[in-house]
C-alpha cells in the first residue's frame, strides 16, 4: 500500500505553524522531507512520528 505524502502547505495548515517553524523544524531534524524534484512532500508517518514525540515530551512534564 503506498503511503500518504503532504505538501509543505497542507502540513502548515494541520499543525497551524508557520513556513519558518516548518523549516526549522526540517532544519533540526524532527521532520524528515522526501524530495520530488525541488519540492518537498512529507510522509504521513514521519507527521505521526514527530506527533508522538510531541505526546511522549508532554508526558514527561506532567
Amino acid at each position: 500500500m503506498l503511503e500518504k505524502y503532504y505538501k509543505a502547505k497542507d502540513v502548515l495548515v494541520l499543525f497551524n505553524i508557520s513556513m519558518s517553524t516548518l523549516d526549522r523544524l526540517c532544519k533540526a531534524g524532527k521532520l524528515k522531507p522526501v524530495y520530488v524534484g525541488s519540492h518537498r512532500r512529507f510522509a504521513e508517518s514521519a507527521l505521526q512520528k514527530y506527533v508522538e514525540q510531541l505526546e511522549q515530551r508532554g508526558d514527561k512534564s506532567k
